[in-house]
């Protein structure tokens, strides 16, 4: 298993920036066959973010992404008490 760490600073979209707080952790293992990935792939990412300036807040992250193929991916989980489960 691998694990990273990333702590957002300063990153905006659409009006709205994102901080850790503190951090976003991916924890996950990919497996290789020769060159090609072994399928599925799941990565799990837990953590905190603050977001601001309108609304603002804080909240916690705790999602899976599941890579069954080259061409398809789902995440489930919950995103600030609301649950995820759809398309990468």
């Amino acid at each position: 298993m691998s694990l990273l760490t990333i702590t957002p600073s300063a990153c905006s979209v659409s009006g709205l920036t994102l901080n850790g707080d503190p951090s976003i952790t991916v924890n996950g293992q990919i497996n290789f066959s020769q060159t090609a990935p072994l399928f599925p792939i799941t990565l799990s990412e837990t953590g905190g973010i603050s977001y601001g300036p309108n609304p603002s807040g804080s909240c916690q992250v705790k999602v899976t992404y599941t890579v069954s193929s080259a061409t398809t991916c789902t995440v489930t989980g919950s995103a600030c008490g609301q649950p995820v489960n759809g398309p990468c």
